[in-house]
């Protein structure tokens, strides 16, 4: 049975085969890219990031409409 190409790429199956494969960013290391501390913290400090813009975002957007109010 050969693959045929359809134009459409299957991204997760390859994310989750570089995770489960040697880590890159430490080639001597011992662990998988699952496993590696340093992915872990660079994710978790975008998420964390990522979190706390939005309620600045929604903050800046409610002040704004609040002024608008004001002048009516």
């Amino acid at each position: 049975m050969v693959k045929r190409f359809t134009g459409r790429c299957d991204y997760q199956e390859d994310y989750n085969k570089t995770l489960k494969g040697p880590c890159q960013l430490h080639p001597k290391s011992n662990h998988t890219m699952e496993e590696c501390r340093v992915r872990k913290c660079i994710y978790t400090q975008q998420a964390i990031q990522g979190d706390t813009a939005k309620p600045a975002e929604k903050r800046d957007r409610r002040n704004q409409e609040e002024e608008d109010e004001d002048q009516d």
